[in-house]
């Protein structure tokens, strides 16, 4: 006994599909090279903040939820791999940079967990604005 499937043209090869689907998929194509455009923003907006020292730019609501530098480059470089990685033909120094990217995220992220497992400040924001974050932290 075979199961018939339905005759439904959204279920065709992206080449084969009518052209509403391919035009209503293209839109989601270009998300999220926008996505990470506006993630390495932010993430600059608040490196900005810190650097010139405007507190509305370091996070949202005053000092209660300061963004710090290092959120910040994570910010910075996961948008900039996104972007990378996300290119209609990506070259192929541009696929290794994302991934390189991802890896340098992916360790200062690591970084700031062991920071908090551990309960000790191991620097890692004070890199960039040392006197800054040690004027804003309580």
């Amino acid at each position: 006994m075979a199961i018939e499937t339905p005759d439904n043209e959204l279920d065709k090869a992206p080449e084969e599909a009518p052209d509403e689907a391919r035009t209503f998929v293209g839109y989601f194509q270009h998300f999220p090279p926008i996505a990470g455009a506006l993630v390495a923003i932010i993430g600059a907006s608040v490196l900005a903040g810190w650097g010139l020292n405007i507190p509305a730019l370091r996070g949202a609501f005053g000092n209660d939820a300061t963004m710090m530098p290092s959120a910040a480059v994570c910010f910075i470089v996961g948008g900039l791999a996104l972007i990378l990685e996300t290119a209609r033909t990506p070259r192929p120094w541009a696929i290794i940079a994302a991934r390189v990217l991802a890896v340098a995220l992916i360790l200062i992220a690591l970084t700031t967990v062991l920071e908090h497992t551990l309960g000790r400040n191991l620097g890692l924001d004070l890199i960039l604005f040392r006197d800054e974050v040690i004027a804003t932290s309580p």
